[in-house]
């Protein structure tokens, strides 16, 4: 590529092999992002389901209480 990278060469070969070389540095992007966001999501449960665990037995028990105490209508 001539005058950086704004006019194309005449070169077929040469404007196949950067065109290649581009897509490999947009793929190798895409899988550093996705990398990075596997290793948020994945620390991201690892808060969350012990929350939602205790939360969903905390109202279990909420529930169950209140039917036997007779607090329904």
């Amino acid at each position: 590529m001539s005058l950086v990278g704004f006019r194309s060469t005449q070169n077929a070969k040469l404007e196949a092999a950067i065109a290649t070389a581009r897509e490999q540095v947009v793929l190798a992007k895409k899988i550093l992002f996705l990398s990075k966001t596997h290793k948020m999501l994945h620390l991201w449960h690892l808060i969350h389901r012990p929350f939602s665990y205790s939360f969903a037995l905390l109202a279990s028990i909420h529930v169950i209480l209140m039917v036997m105490l007779g607090y329904y209508r």
